[in-house]
């Protein structure tokens, strides 16, 4: 009987020692998730004022922890050092656009440093997409919205998330 209860007992504490090693690898924070991510460069078409050449930048798209509503977070550098660049996610393409995504007042502009960076990150009102094409385009200004200085179309895969 003392050898039936040995086995039981270490079964136990080998099942115990597995799922010790499962909890401590959830818990290191990491999660794949669905994203949308985006490099932005200067687009072809752009006027040789509206940008500077080497202006780069990216952004990615993920679900917020509210199911209804999405994080976006956008960096450009070599920008007009303290320019302020609305900026937008659109459905469609480069090129090809199929208005905002969401309320254009849900974007919060880039400001831009002395050092030619800028980056935001917001929360978005509406679920992140699964499926379509969607692009972001960044603007010269808030009073020249029609001249984009950068665009680079947002593209679906899975990535890690801390």
């Amino acid at each position: 009987m003392r050898t039936a209860t040995t086995l039981v007992l270490a079964a136990v504490l080998a099942v115990s020692g597995c799922v010790q090693r499962s909890i401590e690898e959830v818990d290191t924070g990491t999660i794949e998730v669905m994203s949308w991510r985006a490099t932005l460069s200067r687009p072809a078409t752009a006027d040789s004022l509206a940008a500077p050449m080497n202006i780069v930048g990216s952004v990615a798209v993920r679900p917020a922890p509210n199911p209804s509503q999405s994080q976006a977070t956008i960096m450009l550098s070599n920008a007009s050092p303290n320019a302020t660049h609305p900026w937008h996610i659109h459905a469609g393409t480069c090129g090809s656009d199929g208005g905002i995504v969401g309320p254009e007042t849900s974007y919060t502009p880039l400001s831009v440093g002395a050092d030619g960076k800028a980056e935001v990150t917001i929360t978005l009102p509406f679920s992140t997409p699964t499926q379509g094409e969607y692009f972001v385009n960044v603007h010269k200004s808030p009073t020249e919205l029609g001249t984009i200085i950068a665009c680079g179309t947002l593209t679906m895969g899975v990535s890690p998330m801390r």
